[in-house]
Order: C-alpha cells, then sequence, then structure tokens
C-alpha cells in the first residue's frame, strides 16, 4: 500500500486539477476542427476508437 503524506494532499489536488483541466481543453481544440472536417458521424467514430484503443492498453 503507497501512503501519502497529509500535508502534501493539497499539492496533489493542484496537480490532479490542473491535468484535468488541461486535458479537457486539449480535447475541446482538438473535437471543434475534427467536426468541421468529419462531421458528427466522423467525430463520433473516432472517439469510439480512441475509447477502444485506450481500453485494450489498460488491458495490458
Amino acid at each position: 500500500m503507497i501512503a501519502l503524506d497529509p500535508a502534501r494532499s493539497g499539492s496533489l489536488s493542484s496537480v490532479y486539477l490542473v491535468v484535468y483541466f488541461t486535458v479537457g481543453a486539449l480535447g475541446t481544440a482538438v473535437a471543434a476542427p475534427l467536426l468541421g472536417m468529419l462531421g458528427r458521424q466522423g467525430t463520433g467514430l473516432t472517439a469510439l476508437s480512441v475509447l477502444l484503443l485506450a481500453a485494450a492498453l489498460g488491458r495490458r
């Protein structure tokens, strides 16, 4: 089991939030042009493909 120092929980939370919102902003920035190029179906298929890839890599 990994023990975390309770005094550092604030900094870990900050790192999590920065990563969460940065990745969210990048996803939005990529999705808008993708939607313009491929339309709704193409964007949905791309998202499904990425999710399936992540699931396959997660099982490894």
